[in-house]
Order: C-alpha cells, then sequence, then structure tokens
C-alpha cells in the first residue's frame, strides 16, 4: 500500500477514522497509562486522529511529524474540535531535543523500536507505548489477488519483530491486541476505483471490477470498503529502558 499524504488523501482518511472510531478505540485499550496529569510525546503522530483521542484523556499533547501538511491539517482539526491541549510540532523526532521528557511516549506505525531506543528511552519519563501492524504482510481491504506482484510487506517494524528484539535485549514488555476496522466510507462506486488505484498498483480492471462486486457494500449514503486494521501495542515501563 503506498501511503502519500495529499488533500485527497488525507479526506479518505478522515472520514476512515471518524466513521470507524479506530483511533477512539486505540486510545480506549491503552488508557490505563492515560492519567488526566500526564504529558504525551505522540511521534510520528500523522494526521493527529490518535493524539486528539488521547487529548481527552491527559494534560497535553505534543504532536511530532515531519511533514507540514499533515500538521497543518491537525492544526485545522483542533480549532475545529475545539482541542485546546495538544501541540503540533512540525520536527523529526529523531533529532528532536524537548527540554524534558514526556511522562508517556507513543510511537504509532512508525519505526523506532529496533533502531532508536536509546532516543526513545530519553524522551521518556515513565512508559513507551509502541503501536505496530502484527505482520509485514499487506493485507489491507484483502486486496492481494488485485495487485501487481502480488503478496506486499509492510517496510516498517511490526509487532513479532519488536517482540523478539525486546526478548534479546531483556526488556519487559506488556501486549494489547488493538485490532479494529479500519474500512473506507465512499460516496459513490466510481470513488472506489479512484481510491484503490490512488494506493495500489492494479494489476487488470477486470479483476478490480470483480473485487468491487466481491467486496464493496452499499449503503444508504454511499459505499463502504471493509478492512481490518490488525495491530497490537506494546507497553515498556522507563525504568526498564534505562541503559538500554
Amino acid at each position: 500500500m503506498k501511503f502519500v499524504w495529499t488533500e485527497r488523501s488525507l479526506q479518505w482518511f478522515e472520514r476512515a477514522a471518524e466513521e470507524t472510531q479506530f483511533y477512539r478505540h486505540l486510545a480506549d485499550k491503552i488508557s490505563p497509562w492515560l492519567e488526566s496529569d500526564k504529558v504525551v510525546y505522540d511521534l510520528g503522530c500523522g494526521a493527529g486522529f490518535l493524539s486528539m483521542e488521547v487529548a481527552a484523556r491527559v494534560r497535553q499533547v505534543i504532536a511530532v511529524d515531519i511533514n507540514e501538511r499533515v500538521i497543518d491539517f491537525l492544526r485545522k482539526k483542533l480549532q475545529e474540535n475545539k482541542i485546546e491541549n495538544v501541540k503540533p510540532i512540525v520536527a523529526d523526532w529523531h533529532t528532536w531535543r524537548p527540554a524534558q521528557p514526556a511522562d508517556v511516549v507513543i510511537l504509532s506505525y512508525c519505526n523506532g523500536i529496533l533502531g532508536c531506543l536509546p532516543t526513545l528511552s530519553a524522551l521518556t519519563g515513565e512508559h513507551l507505548i509502541a503501536v505496530l501492524p502484527c505482520s509485514r504482510r499487506e493485507d489491507s481491504f484483502n486486496v492481494n489477488k488485485l495487485v501487481r506482484g502480488g503478496e506486499r510487506t509492510y517496510g516498517r517494524e511490526t509487532i513479532p519483530l519488536a517482540k523478539r528484539f525486546l526478548k534479546e535485549k531483556g526488556i519487559p514488555f506488556q501486549f494489547i491486541d488493538c485490532t479494529g476496522e479500519f474500512g473506507q466510507p465512499l460516496d459513490f462506486r466510481e470513488e472506489a476505483g479512484d481510491f484503490l488505484h490512488f494506493y495500489f498498483d492494479i494489476v487488470s480492471e477486470d479483476l478490480l471490477e470483480e473485487y468491487l462486486r466481491e467486496n464493496l457494500v452499499s449503503k444508504d449514503n454511499g459505499y463502504y470498503l471493509p478492512s481490518q486494521k490488525r495491530s497490537g501495542a506494546l507497553i515498556i515501563n522507563k525504568r526498564d529502558l534505562f541503559g538500554k
């Protein structure tokens, strides 16, 4: 799946996030570590939907992403929703040096556990929460037979890889299954084709039509492409990161 932030992809992502409530459910799953007095760094925050959900549970969220487009998008969403305790920052978290660590650091669908643990440890005061896909297999929207080259894989860290790394380092962690529905709402049938062409290298228009007949769900207000976002969260205590 080619993931590129454009005005249109942000619109699609916003509709999916709001209709499925995936990020609200994710925030519920990690809420035991999101107490009302905590400051949270959301590193690689993307469009900021998790930042906004976390903000309802903590004192402040610092949302950091290197992409100016998504940070501008997040600023507008914060104004629309009158959320005042999220501070968006355009920065590369790998080199970003805040004055002090956060109570909780969240790293969602972003590499860092395997290669940047010392940096994450320095940014973390109490807990590090890494949200990662459960598999390197690219199974979004069940499109493997539809895309050129067949089965694709993620180029990012996964739960099994991170678990194995942490065990080898002797770092304890807790695991939470965060799998949830994150399909795509669409206004009309042709838009489903536009969406799939945007994200995937479609091998055949005939296969695309067959795929849409099998998978596209008609709803009263449009259409919907179902998809399960298979992910999990690893919770790591700061004291277990000391010196790692």
